[in-house]
């Protein structure tokens, strides 16, 4: 796979994770920056470099065809999100 991968609500990371140790090119993004710290910290601590972006989902770009895979993963957890989707 060589289009680059993004993780919508990475949290702590996990999946940026699983896909950068496959060899994905992978851009974790969250509307939180904690969670963008600790995708960091965690990429860092399994030496893995994995690129991080804030993201808020009420203003996602309309041109996400630079990505090939777009993941998400325990994303709906929030009832705010629902709130979106009505």
């Amino acid at each position: 796979f060589t289009a680059p991968a993004l993780e919508l609500g990475c949290g702590g990371g996990i999946v940026s994770l699983a896909c950068s140790r496959l060899g994905l090119d992978i851009l974790a993004t969250d509307n939180a920056c904690d969670a963008l710290s600790l995708t960091k910290l965690n990429g860092y601590a399994n030496s893995q470099n994995i690129r991080t972006q804030h993201l808020d989902w009420r203003a996602v770009p309309s041109k996400l065809t630079q990505f090939g895979l777009i993941l998400g993963a325990d994303v709906v957890y929030d009832r705010g999100v629902f709130k979106l989707m009505q």
